[in-house]
């Protein structure tokens, strides 16, 4: 087996050489040759990915920060390159939207969209922060990436990215349910470094504030310097500065509280090997069963509180008609184990018609919608939702995925 693996390892260290042997008669090779060479297009190999309590894109905060309490962690093959990290308290992310979904053809990129925090109103894709175009549809296809048995080890190659002749403006009606809102699927975010963990070659980053979900391929982490990272005289539009300043109300019946609470108690049985039914909340990150109640809780408060969608989304989210427990991402659940609070937080109940669901950790949460009366703080939050009340009226054990 070993022999086969250095041969393996043989011929893609040829076909390295091969690729770029039209690189050898020239000094001074620059990534520009190599651009040119290929037609434009631009390859990444990512160095890491995420593992998050977020498994699906629907319903992520826009900006981790917005919900401080939310967790992550960011794998990487090689624990050298971050040496001295730890001595920052943020970074930056570079990451790739791999499960933004896709047309079946290649189609012209929208240069104008309708942020919901305007109600309906168009402003230019680089005057917002969009990640993707919310399907009204199914999802034709999804950008996948293809990889070995690592997340290091991907390749990924944008051979699909739209010349910039392809970017244009398009009217709602000619405009595809699943257009990409941005010409590339590669973002930004901010996250605060909690801790980093070096196990034998590798490194782990604990982060909290995170907004990327699950798997998500980490193209390059960069430390948050203030002094030249933030800008105290930056403006914002009015839209935007009112946006954010609106938080949806959010509340918990006392029966969703006390699921959570037991989901929580049943962590750190064991004193010597402590474990949990949370794989981001509880004692094997050093916090008591109380702890973890109070910081999972108030994960799912922010969430609810900044999850303002379109007004096609929040449309269906007053109905009830969003339900993750429908995503295909969210079918390889394994069953709960067998223990006291089987009866109580994952028992499949009879949910109300109106009742939405929302993913977190290896939680269910229930929650319903409820539409604010007028007067409204902001005209543009009918269509957004972004003064709606939020209700929790259940939360249930997933089980481990």
């Amino acid at each position: 087996n070993n022999n086969n693996n250095n041969n393996n390892n043989n011929n893609n260290n040829d076909t390295d050489d091969d690729e770029y042997e039209y690189l050898r008669h020239m000094d001074r090779p620059t990534l520009a040759d190599v651009m040119n060479h290929n037609h434009g297009t631009l390859q990444l190999q990512p160095m890491g990915h995420v593992q998050s309590i977020y498994r699906l894109c629907v319903g992520t905060p826009r900006q981790g920060l917005l919900a401080p309490h939310a967790r992550g962690r960011i794998h990487l093959s090689n624990k050298d390159a971050v040496q001295g990290l730890e001595g920052y308290s943020h970074v930056w992310i570079l990451f790739v939207f791999h499960l933004n979904t896709l047309p079946r053809r290649r189609t012209k990129v929208p240069l104008k969209i309708a942020p919901p925090a305007l109600g309906g109103q168009k402003v230019g894709v680089l005057a917002t922060r969009c990640k993707k175009r919310e399907s009204k549809g199914e999802h034709l296809c999804v950008l996948m990436l293809l990889c070995g048995n690592r997340a290091a080890s991907l390749n990924l190659q944008f051979a699909a990215s739209f010349h910039p002749s392809q970017m244009t403006t398009v009217d709602d009606d000619d405009e595809p349910p699943t257009a990409p809102h941005r010409p590339n699927p590669v973002g930004v975010t901010l996250a605060q470094l909690d801790r980093i963990e070096i196990r034998n070659n590798a490194a782990t980053l604990h982060l909290s504030g995170l907004d990327l979900v699950d798997g998500t391929p980490v193209v390059d982490v960069k430390p948050f310097v203030p002094t030249y990272d933030s800008a105290p005289e930056a403006r914002v539009p009015g839209w935007v500065g009112g946006g954010l300043s609106m938080r949806r109300p959010v509340s918990f019946r006392t029966t969703a509280l006390q699921q959570l609470k037991d989901i929580c108690d049943n962590d750190g049985d064991n004193d010597d090997h402590p474990t949990s039914l949370l794989e981001f909340y509880g004692p094997h990150e050093g916090e008591s069963p109380q702890e973890a109640f109070d910081n999972i809780r108030e994960c799912i408060q922010e969430v609810l509180s900044v999850d303002v969608r379109s007004q096609f989304q929040t449309q269906k989210s007053r109905r009830g008609n969003f339900k993750v427990e429908r995503a295909q991402r969210m079918q390889p659940q394994r069953q709960p184990p067998q223990s006291s609070i089987a009866a109580t937080s994952s028992s499949r109940r009879q949910s109300d018609s109106k009742e939405c669901t929302q993913q977190l950790d290896n939680l269910l949460i229930r929650y319903t919608v409820q539409e604010k009366g007028t007067p409204l703080e902001r005209e543009t939050s009918e269509g957004s939702g972004a003064e709606d009340c939020i209700v929790v009226t259940a939360i249930e054990y997933l089980g481990k995925g």
